[in-house]
């Protein structure tokens, strides 16, 4: 039946041979287990479609269990034939059948011990004797694909989740490991083996108790390597990271001593010049690769620490810069060192989310003390500068991309301590006193500026209530404002939003601001929600007399 052109039918009698071959038993296998080999090969090795590929290898696997049961130390004749046969194959890496022999390999790793023993023994010598010979160098893409491969299929037969088998017991690989690392590492640096080498160092850094913390670390200096400026790595920097982040899981120390040091180094101080293209792009590669590595404990909490003092540092050194250049020189020289800020404030935005989407996030809570008092005092000393517009972080895009930090921070924290927060938040705001906010780092003496929630105050001062916003909009549900009379605060906020030097900004933050109130805490807000909503509307949107743009405003406020 085998025979027949129809894969359905292939597939049926593929699945019965799994179902009946262990019931049989090994004397029946014997018995008819070339003949079944010969007619399940060709469905493996000229397969009719992938599925019936797959069911052919798993009809494969049951005939090897059957013929060589998990408690015997001699695998059947049978098995050693069909190793060889796939060995024999291997010897053409490059063609179709290859990658079938392979394949079949990998189904005899999944079976018993002795016969795991024995596939390793044979194939992995075989493959790094051919890919040291000369006459096969062009072939090496194939040879790294498929040892690859084998090292997949062994990640995940010991994988630790797998309480009948670990790497421990077997330790099939120990005889052949110096020569395997050190062709994954050749082939590292090769452009055309590379993508095959980061496949198997990934599958071999998974292989648990494998790999010393020595060998470990041999292996990431050469992918360290790997994230230098000058590495023509292309389009496989995502595999490298996904790569060096799982080495993180278990070994973020040295992630931390080898791997931080280059990325830190490729950042600069201060913004790149105008025409330095290539020194913008390298910061920006390096600030992704920052995001994306940096989601273990120790390594986020040495991002945070670097890329703050980066921030404090780049902003302080831009009056200095700007001092004594024309005006469109300043304007030149501003917007590509906000572009700098804004690019390491993304960064922390980017492992926050990234963070929490891996679960990762536990100690995101111990930044409410230790970055966002700090981006607060960096804004604030910028909005109270004696020039303003001299002060890098008063530029309002990056003023937007703190808050979003802020806002991560602030959501994963339990309603205690955001109560905390936002008691010195309020204070600050309406006062103009941040000492408590900034921890210090801004004294209650120091601010002279009008509380940014006073309507007449300017446009820097104001503009901190984005800042402002951040905050509420994470809110739990049962964290209150600390304010004496909510309503008539919700109404202020209105009024400071719809006011006609409000901007757009502006006017959004005061808008986020009661919406989210008022969303989250409607029960007590109903009477005023229905006063507000009808006189709002006549007062600051029907009087045809009124400023166009404050009408706008209302109407604005009104949607949301």
């Amino acid at each position: 039946k085998l025979a027949a052109t129809t894969a359905a039918v292939k597939q049926d009698v593929l699945q019965t041979m799994s179902i009946c071959l262990p019931v049989y038993g090994p004397a029946v296998a014997r018995k008819f287990g070339s003949t079944i080999w010969d007619a399940v090969k060709i469905e493996i090795f000229q397969p009719i479609d992938a599925e019936t590929e797959k069911t052919a290898l798993e009809a494969t696997t049951a005939l090897v269990r059957t013929l060589s049961p998990a408690d015997e130390t001699s695998p059947s004749p049978l098995v050693t034939t069909i190793i060889t046969e796939c060995i024999e194959i291997l010897k053409e890496p490059e063609k179709s059948k290859a990658q079938h022999a392979i394949k079949v390999l990998s189904a005899l790793l999944r079976t018993t011990p002795a016969i795991r023993s024995l596939v390793v023994a044979e194939a992995v010598p075989h493959m790094m004797k051919l890919y040291l010979d000369p006459a096969e160098a062009a072939q090496r893409s194939h040879i790294v694909l498929q040892l690859s491969n084998l090292l997949l299929t062994l990640q995940e037969v010991y994988a630790e989740d797998n309480s009948s088998t670990n790497y421990a017991q077997e330790r099939l690989l120990e005889a052949h490991k110096d020569q395997l690392i050190g062709v994954i590492s050749s082939s590292l640096k090769v452009v055309d083996t590379r993508m095959a080498a980061l496949s198997g160092t990934l599958h071999l850094v998974q292989i648990p108790g494998l790999l010393t913390e020595e060998e470990l670390g041999y292996l990431v200096q050469h992918l360290n390597e790997l994230l230098e400026p000058s590495s023509d790595l292309q389009d496989l920097k995502d595999v490298l990271l996904n790569l060096l982040t799982t080495i993180s899981k278990t070994n973020a120390s040295l992630v931390e001593q080898t791997t931080l040091p280059l990325l830190f180094g490729n950042l600069p101080d201060r913004a790149p010049t105008p025409d330095a293209k290539a020194e913008r792009a390298s910061y920006q590669r390096t600030l992704k690769c920052l995001s994306t590595l940096c989601l273990q404990q120790a390594l986020f909490e040495t991002l945070v620490i670097r890329l703050s003092t980066k921030l404090e540092l780049v902003c302080s050194e831009f009056p200095p810069l700007a001092e004594g250049k024309d005006e469109n020189e300043v304007t030149v020289l501003r917007e590509h060192s906000a572009a700098y800020v804004h690019a390491l404030l993304q960064t922390l935005e980017d492992a926050l989310d990234f963070k929490t989407a891996s679960k990762l996030d536990a100690d995101i809570p111990k930044y409410l003390d230790r970055l966002v008092p700090r981006l607060y005092a960096l804004f604030v000393e910028a909005a109270t500068s004696p020039k303003p517009s001299l002060a890098l972080a008063t530029d309002v895009r990056l003023l937007e991309v703190a808050s979003g930090v802020i806002l991560r921070v602030v959501r994963c924290n339990p309603s205690a301590r955001q109560s905390q927060l936002l008691a010195s938040l309020v204070a600050a705001f309406q006062t103009s006193n941040f000492g408590s906010l900034t921890n210090g780092q801004i004294s209650e003496t120091e601010s002279t500026m009008p509380a940014p929630l006073q309507i007449d105050a300017p446009e820097t001062s104001r503009n901190l209530v984005i800042l402002f916003a951040a905050p509420i909009i994470g809110l739990r549900k049962d964290v209150l404002l600390p304010v004496d009379d909510l309503p008539k605060f919700l109404q202020h906020i209105l009024d400071w939003g719809t006011a006609e030097n409000a901007t757009p900004l502006q006017s959004t933050a005061a808008f986020q601001i009661v919406s989210t109130v008022v969303n989250k805490q409607l029960e007590s807000l109903s009477t005023f929600v229905e006063t507000l909503l009808p006189t709002f509307w006549t007062t600051a949107v029907a009087p045809a007399g009124s400023d166009l743009n404050k009408r706008r405003r209302g109407i604005e406020a009104w949607t949301w």
